[in-house]
């Protein structure tokens, strides 16, 4: 018990370090906090959260202080205080634990305090809160403050929160309201299938999206301890206890390493205490064996794999729902004894390597069986005799790589054959020998100072014998020239590199003549780049070597131009980003007589920026000759770029935005002006409420495509502000954090703040998938929803400029239309924006849907859309004749004539084979042979029917 304590306080310890990170302005949405636990190979269950959703309560873009920009405490005080008050929707909460923690802190004692044992002592607050909700809290300033604290909120039914609180010079902070949401205290119970406790379970909540919106609360600056809250561990005697967020079902998922995973659906979590009472993990398959070499040792330390072939289906128990394993890996113990449990029912495949030995591996073992004996082959040995392909002199300093065949590479683990040097192993000069290697074989690759490198495939390799090949490597070739400027000027310091696919590249530096010289390279063709910091080459020459150097590569470098001056706002020098776009390049007259020697500009090279400091001083290098457009823009969040790509687009620059023409090697002296930028703000309702957390950006055309300009994400009160915006038309659209509803209104942008208001209320919508044979749900689908919005008049677009517009912002915004169905085959597609949608549906082993229309008109609910799937077509049998050395490596695939290409394959374990989910159609079945080039070595025609089951054995030629 002991142990667990400290092992739980360890866990909690890094969330709470984990939460003062995200509330330091790390985005923490990258799983959306969903508690959503899933085997390897098993359905996944609970709902991914839309983008905006944060179940840790942080917001995107929030101004919360940055740890390192923090003023330090400067008195040499003793102890910090902090006050505050905690509320919740109901008022101000009496009674709640306040913790305080500073540098270390009293981080062990929270965690104590949050033990997933419900019988485990409480940490001692720093303060409890009054009738009023109030709090005065103190704790000992350790002698390294960082200038901020972390107030954490903890007590009865409530699910525990905090909030960073930065600190005055003399120690003090003042919290503001700290708002908390009202919970369930969930306990509970893990045992076996003969009723014996299980320790070290795994409980998680499963979030879903309006639960993960509740629970972000309305206080951007509050996070919620989800990590903690939302999952535990049980205890000795099987009992686990945490905290979530009251009201609505609660679905919880049970996980065990030796044991099927549980899932407990629709419990109730509406009043302040849930005991779930018993839940039983049963252990599910197990399958259990020992490692051995070829000679009957046991390997210890290597790691097993078992493979289910197919995919585990789940049961249900009463109210639970049993998911086994389909996947798993395991350790073998000294003895070379392994084991695994909780495996879904099947046969499965076991893989496994030991040191030094090639693959053992074993087809189709039970779930059940025990005593399964895996023998790993010893490892074969392959020496190579490398020779100079010109004087078949033996060649020294020889280093080979070996990487796997894409057999090989299918598997588990990687190859560890070990190279060792031909007189280290008295094989003579030039010879290496590389043992362990896979009896698959393996490709080496071969190479030497001075010499291009050679590949050789071993192909399949006897176990224990030796193989012997000679090698003969090609010698070195290299690429000589001359960099210059277009008046035939020599440029020194200019660095070239040289690549060719699947080959190693080389590299040089012109001299002082520029001249310059790329060593070891062989023949083939290659692509050479120059650079440099003065001048620009971008791009590449392309040059082909055949049995001799190349000695007159001429490459022509332009010398840049530079811009320099004084960035100033109001009269005043100021901090900005100075950037210049390249609209219309000078290189045809600059290098006309050079031909297609010249190295032409590219895009990379056509936007450049620099940042000015507080003195507004700037100098923009490596301008090309040409004609730009320049600007200087200040303030957090400005984007330079999409200023200057909207004044490209625009009949001429607008304010802020010069036009400026250089030549190569010119210094330009050029102020520039910073004009006060605009903004737009506004707030965002959802169903006439404030739409926390939704997403609003600012798009407007650029270059002929709709570009965001700016985002933000609203407050808890719906509101938000996106400032640094260029001047002119632009369009702002909003999405709520839960909603795939849209809104937008178009605006003027000018110096100083728009304000515009958006609601993003939509309407749900039922989907149904079914058998299109049987009518009976389908529960393993995907939902996924296409959309054409209704033309919004206020927009003056038409329908194909809006679903641009859509578009772009949704690859800004995330894409929401997605969802699973549940165990009734049903998904609620919630907030669904006016216009016309059309409904998927999709499955392994189902073939895809048609499209189903669904119209949505606004406050209207639509009737429920029902998909239908039909189940594919089956194809299995056996394939006769299999040689010995071509076990593993056979495919057997269905080509479709029609339309081209493998509609499907798999690969033939121990002589059967089984395709899936097929349409119906005409195709031809064959088998490849994978350890001979991939010739076919049995074909046959079919004609398939919806839903047919055929089986067809075929034999080798």
């Amino acid at each position: 018990m002991r142990n667990l304590l400290i092992v739980l306080a360890l866990l909690v310890t890094a969330a709470v370090v984990a939460f003062v990170v995200s509330t330091l302005g790390d985005d923490t949405s990258g799983d959306g906090g969903a508690a959503v636990v899933t085997h390897d190979d098993a359905p996944r269950s609970g709902v991914d959260l839309p983008h905006g959703s944060r179940a840790g309560g942080d917001a995107a873009g929030a101004d919360v202080p940055s740890t390192l920009d923090a003023p330090a405490p400067t008195a040499d005080i003793a102890r910090a205080v902090l006050v505050g008050r905690v509320v919740s929707a109901d008022g101000p909460v009496a009674g709640a634990a306040v913790h305080v923690l500073l540098e270390g802190g009293a981080a062990r004692d929270l965690a104590e305090a949050w033990s997933a044992c419900p019988d485990a002592p409480a940490a001692e607050p720093a303060a409890v809160t009054g009738p009023d909700g109030r709090f005065r809290a103190e704790a000992a300033r350790p002698e390294r403050a960082w200038g901020h604290a972390v107030v954490a909120i903890t007590g009865e039914a409530l699910v525990p929160a905090a909030r960073k609180v930065e600190l005055t010079a003399d120690g003090r902070g003042d919290a503001g309201d700290v708002p908390v949401l009202q919970g369930t205290t969930v306990a509970g119970r893990a045992v076996g299938e003969d009723g014996v406790p299980l320790e070290g379970v795994r409980v998680a909540r499963l979030v879903d999206a309006d639960t993960a919106v509740a629970v972000a609360g309305s206080d951007p600056t509050v996070s919620p301890f989800l990590r903690s809250s939302d999952v535990s561990t049980t205890c000795a005697d099987g009992r686990f206890r945490f905290v979530a967020p009251r009201g609505g079902a609660l679905d919880l998922r049970f996980e065990a390493e030796d044991r099927a995973g549980v899932e407990r659906r629709g419990l109730s979590a509406a009043q302040p205490d849930l005991d779930t009472g018993d839940t039983v993990l049963p252990l599910g398959g197990r399958i259990a064996g020992r490692l051995v070499d070829g000679r009957g040792a046991p390997l210890a330390d290597c790691w097993v794999t078992a493979i289910l072939d197919g995919v585990p289906s789940s049961r249900e128990v009463g109210s639970a729902v049993v998911l086994p394993r389909g996947r798993a890996t395991v350790l073998t113990a000294e003895d070379g004894a392994f084991a695994f449990g909780g495996l879904a029912d099947g046969s499965f495949s076991l893989h496994a390597r030991g040191t030094g030995t090639g693959w053992a591996r074993r087809f189709d073992v039970a779930v059940g069986v025990t005593g399964v004996e895996l023998v790993a082959p010893d490892g074969a040995s392959f020496v190579l005799d490398v020779r100079d392909a010109v004087t078949r002199a033996p060649v020294d300093g020889v280093a080979v790589d070996v990487e796997s065949t894409e057999e090989a590479a299918r598997w588990p683990h990687g190859d560890d054959a070990v190279a060792i040097a031909g007189d280290e192993a008295g094989l003579g000069a030039g010879a290496v020998r590389l043992d362990a290697l896979d009896a698959a074989g393996a490709v080496l690759v071969v190479t030497a100072p001075g010499y291009g490198r050679a590949e050789v495939e071993t192909g399949p390799l006897v176990g224990g014998g030796v193989a012997r090949r000679e090698v003969l490597l090609p010698r070195a070739l290299h690429i000589a020239g001359r960099v210059e400027t277009p008046d035939g000027l020599p440029i020194p310091a200019v660095m070239l590199q040289a690549g060719a696919p699947g080959m190693p590249g080389g590299r040089a530096t012109t001299g002082a003549d520029g001249r310059f010289s790329i060593p070891g390279l062989r023949d083939g063709t290659w692509q050479v780049w120059p650079s440099s910091k003065e001048h620009l080459g971008v791009g590449h020459r392309t040059v082909v070597l055949a049995g001799a150097d190349l000695d007159d590569l001429l490459m022509v470098l332009v010398p840049t131009a530079t811009l320099a001056g004084t960035v100033r706002e109001a009269g005043e020098p100021t901090a900005a980003t100075v950037a210049a776009l390249l609209v219309d390049p000078d290189w045809e007259r600059l290098v006309e007589r050079l031909d297609d020697t010249v190295i032409a500009s590219s895009d990379a090279r056509s936007y450049v920026s620099v940042s000015a400091g507080e003195d507004g001083l700037f100098e923009l290098e490596r301008l090309a000759p040409g004609t730009h457009l320049v600007t200087a823009v200040s303030g957090e969040g400005a984007d330079p770029r999409a200023v200057l790509e909207t004044a490209r687009a625009a009949d001429a620059p607008p304010e802020g935005v010069v036009r400026l023409t250089v030549a190569a090697g010119e210094t330009v002296e050029r102020d520039l002006i910073v004009p006060s930028a605009a903004s737009v703000s506004g707030h965002v309702t959802l169903g006439g409420r404030s739409a926390a957390d939704a997403f609003v950006a600012v798009m407007a055309r650029v270059s002929g495509a709709w570009t965001s300009l700016g985002t933000a994400v609203a407050d808890g009160a719906g509101s938000f502000t996106i400032g640094e915006l260029p001047r002119g038309d632009a369009v702002v659209v909003a999405r709520g954090a839960t909603s795939p509803a849209t809104a937008a209104r178009v605006v003027e942008l000018r110096s100083g703040d728009t304000p515009v208001q958006l609601d993003v209320s939509g309407v749900s919508a039922l989907v149904r998938v079914v058998d299109d044979v049987t009518g009976l749900p389908v529960t393993d689908a995907v939902v996924r929803v296409g959309y054409r919005p209704t033309t919004d008049s206020s927009l003056g677009l038409g329908d194909a400029e809006a679903l641009q517009l859509l578009v772009a912002f949704g690859a800004a915004a995330g894409d929401p239309f997605e969802g699973a169905v549940d165990g009734r085959g049903e998904v609620t597609l919630v907030h669904l924006a006016p216009g016309r949608h059309t409904v998927y549906a999709q499955g392994d082993g189902w073939m895809p849907s048609s499209g189903v229309p669904l119209q949505v008109v606004d406050g209207e609910t639509p009737e429920p859309v029902e998909v239908r799937l039909r189940a594919g077509a089956l194809v299995r049998g056996r394939v006769d004749g299999v040689p010995l050395e071509a076990t593993g490596r056979l495919v057997a695939e269905l080509v479709d004539p029609a339309r081209g290409g493998i509609a499907k394959w798999v690969e033939v374990a121990d002589g059967a084979y089984e395709l899936v989910g097929l349409s119906p159609g005409r195709y031809r079945l064959r088998v490849r042979d994978l350890s001979s080039g991939g010739g076919v070595r049995a074909e046959r025609d079919l004609d398939l029917d919806a839903g047919e089951a055929l089986t067809v054995d075929l034999r080798l030629d």
